[in-house]
């Protein structure tokens, strides 16, 4: 633990504010370190595109194919997005990662999540496969969606471990 310590107080800015460095710290406590990064920092990629291909979804699904989603995975996926029509919860952290008052995104799957009608988003994208999840995360990066992009951009790249550096377009 020592070691990550050491990391993560050689990345601290001068005049850190007290939350990002308690949030910093207990990254490190836990096990799991992270640096809080501002929005201005992520990848151009995770911007909304100014123009979308007519067959933006076939290609979401074969990116998310290559990352090991199934012809299952896609089906879970399209009546989660079913779902998420019925109950208008495009816009609910359903991630999990949301932006906590500019200080970054950070994981925040209890709030944010449920819909007017008490539906809750995060739940049930948890409850998704493994796979699902991915394809989900995958069209809302390279779609024409309302979900959060940066949210499923935090969500690649903390929960699959990929960083999403590529543009398709």
């Amino acid at each position: 633990m020592t070691d990550h310590l050491s990391d993560v107080l050689a990345n601290i800015a001068p005049n850190t504010p007290a939350r990002d460095l308690g949030l910093l710290l207990s990254g490190v406590t836990s096990g799991t370190p992270m640096r809080i990064v501002p929005e201005s920092a992520l990848p151009h990629t995770v911007a909304f595109p100014e123009s979308v291909p007519e067959d933006w979804r076939e290609l979401a699904d074969d990116r998310a194919r290559r990352y090991g989603a199934t012809e299952d995975d896609i089906q879970a996926a399209n009546r989660f997005e079913h779902d998420l029509d019925e109950h208008r919860a495009w816009g609910l952290c359903f991630f999990g990662w949301s932006n906590a008052a500019g200080y970054g995104y950070t994981d925040d799957h209890d709030t944010h999540a449920t819909a007017e009608d008490g539906w809750n988003a995060y739940a049930h994208f948890a409850a998704l496969p493994f796979g699902a999840q991915t394809v989900m995360a995958t069209r809302v990066l390279m779609g024409d969606t309302d979900a959060d992009r940066v949210s499923a951009w935090c969500f690649m790249k903390h929960e699959r471990h990929i960083t999403w550096d590529v543009d398709y377009r």
